[in-house]
């Protein structure tokens, strides 16, 4: 969650991160929110496709 709020919310105040991160990496991690949530819909689609009934 700190990937995808609080370092790019630190780049739109203009405030410094006490941790050393550049701005640059303030701007690139909410595209890892995109590229994992890519990923995880990819998982998704995997276990729809090969998920069998419960016989229920």
């Amino acid at each position: 969650m700190a990937g995808i709020s609080y370092y790019p919310s630190l780049a739109i105040m203009g405030r410094t991160d006490s941790l050393g991160s550049t701005v640059l990496l303030q701007y690139i991690l909410p595209l890892t929110g995109v590229i994992f949530l890519l990923i995880s819909l990819q998982i998704w689609k995997i276990g729809v496709r090969h998920y069998n009934s419960t016989g229920s």
